[in-house]
C-alpha cells in the first residue's frame, strides 16, 4: 500500500511540475510575444491613419478630411492648401 501512495505522490508531483512549467513558459515567453504583436499592430494602424490623413489633405489633393475621435470631430486640412487658397484670392 505504501508503494501505491509513493507512486501517486510521484505522479502528483510530476503533474504539478508540468503545470508550473507551462505557467512559467506562458508568463515569460508567450505572453510578451503576444503583447508585442498587439502593440506592433496598433502602431502600424496608427501610422496608416496618419499617413492617410496627410496624403488626402496635403497638396496636390487638398481635400479636407473629416475625423471623429469619440465625441470630438473636425476637419483636417494642410496649411499649405490654405496658403494656396489665400494666394489665389489675394
Amino acid at each position: 500500500m505504501e508503494k501505491n501512495n509513493a507512486k501517486f505522490a510521484l505522479r502528483a508531483l510530476i503533474l504539478l511540475v508540468v503545470i508550473l512549467s507551462a505557467l512559467v513558459i506562458y508568463s515569460f515567453v508567450l505572453k510578451p510575444v503576444i503583447s508585442g504583436y498587439a502593440i506592433s499592430s496598433q502602431t502600424q494602424g496608427m501610422q496608416y491613419v496618419v499617413y492617410t490623413l496627410l496624403t488626402q489633405s496635403a497638396p496636390p489633393n487638398c481635400v479636407p478630411t473629416e475625423f471623429n475621435l469619440g465625441n470630438l470631430s473636425g476637419n483636417f486640412v494642410a496649411i499649405e492648401c490654405l496658403q494656396q487658397e489665400i494666394s489665389l484670392v489675394g
